[in-house]
C-alpha cells in the first residue's frame, strides 16, 4: 500500500504510514485532530540519543505532556516510543517543514491505496496499531509491556490487538502434528 500511495505521488503520506507500523501510534497521535483537541506530533518529541551500551543511535518519540490545554494520546497519558533512527530524523524532517498532512489527508490516502489494492474496507488505518501489537507479540509475550508501548489501559484492549497470522496458524498446525503419538495414547486413556 505504500507503494501505491508512493506512485500516487503521496511520498509524506507513504512515510506516515511507515512511522504508524513502526511505533504503533494513532493517526491522530501524529497528525492530531483539532476536532476532538488533540495536537499534532511536533519535531521536538521526536530525539535522538545513543544507547548506553552499543553507543547506536536510537530514536525516541515522546507523546503527551502537553499539559490540560493540549491532549495529545487517547487517555491523556505519557509514553515514549521507540522508533528506527533514520526513520526518526526522516520524520523530524516533515514535521518541520510542514509537510505532516492532517489525519484526514492522511486517511483518505490509505484508503485509496486500500482500495487500489484490493484490499476489504475493514482494513483501517488504525488496524496498523493491530499489527504492532501482533508483531510485538511475537517478541515479547508481556502483554504488560506491550500495553505500555501502545497506551492501553486494559488487558483486555491490548488482547484484543492480537491476531494470528496465517503463517502462525500453519506453524502451530505443524508443530502439533509433530506432537502426535508422543504420549497421546496415555492421555486418551484417561478420558
Amino acid at each position: 500500500m505504500r507503494r501505491l500511495m508512493r506512485e500516487d505521488g503521496n511520498h509524506v503520506e507513504a512515510k506516515c504510514v511507515e512511522f504508524l507500523i513502526a511505533t504503533g501510534m494513532r493517526r491522530g497521535e501524529l497528525c492530531g485532530n483539532p476536532r476532538r483537541g488533540k495536537a499534532p506530533l511536533q519535531a521536538d518529541q521526536i530525539t535522538l540519543e545513543p544507547d548506553d551500551e552499543t553507543g547506536e543511535e536510537n530514536g525516541w518519540v515522546t507523546l503527551g505532556g502537553g499539559g490540560e490545554d493540549v491532549e495529545q494520546t487517547k487517555n491523556n497519558g505519557d509514553r515514549r516510543v521507540y522508533v528506527n533512527a533514520s526513520l526518526a530524523k526522516e520524520m523530524r524532517a516533515i514535521i518541520l517543514s510542514g509537510q505532516l498532512p492532517l489525519g484526514d489527508k492522511l486517511l483518505d490516502n490509505f484508503k485509496s491505496a486500500r482500495d487500489r489494492a484490493g484490499y476489504p474496507k475493514n482494513l483501517v488505518i488504525h488496524s496498523l496499531r493491530h499489527t504492532r501489537n501482533t508483531r510485538m507479540a511475537k517478541v515479547e509475550p508481556d502483554a504488560k509491556k506491550r500495553m505500555e508501548y501502545l497506551g492501553q489501559k486494559t488487558l483486555s484492549t491490548n488482547l484484543s490487538y492480537n491476531h494470528v497470522f496465517d503463517r502462525d496458524q500453519l506453524e502451530m498446525a505443524k508443530k502439533s502434528r509433530s506432537l502426535r503419538g508422543t504420549g497421546a495414547k496415555k492421555r486418551l486413556h484417561r478420558w
